[in-house]
């Protein structure tokens, strides 16, 4: 197994307090998902987030990671900033 580190960004299409707070309360509850900078930009929340996790795939480690995410996160949709391996020189960035 392979570790990777993943940043990306979820955007709540809400000016909703309460729906930032739900997500940011699910994250609290996944190890491997540290939020680490919240914002609104007077449209919708920004959450952005990194992410470690460990994965066998040698290929399509972003379809891979995906599936991992979506594993840990089924009902939110996010945006990818890049995928690093912490103990290999991958990098991915879309």
């Amino acid at each position: 197994m392979k570790k990777y580190e993943i940043g990306f960004v979820f955007f709540i299409e809400s000016d909703n307090v309460a729906d930032k707070d739900a997500l940011l309360g699910e994250l609290d509850l996944i190890d491997e998902v540290t939020p680490y900078d919240v914002a609104n930009d007077g449209e919708d929340w920004n959450v952005e987030c990194i992410a470690e996790i460990e994965s066998k795939a040698t290929k399509n480690i972003d379809n891979a990671i995906d599936k991992k995410l979506r594993k840990l996160l089924p009902n939110v949709c996010w945006d990818y900033h890049y995928i690093k391996g912490i103990d290999n020189d991958y990098y991915w960035q879309p």
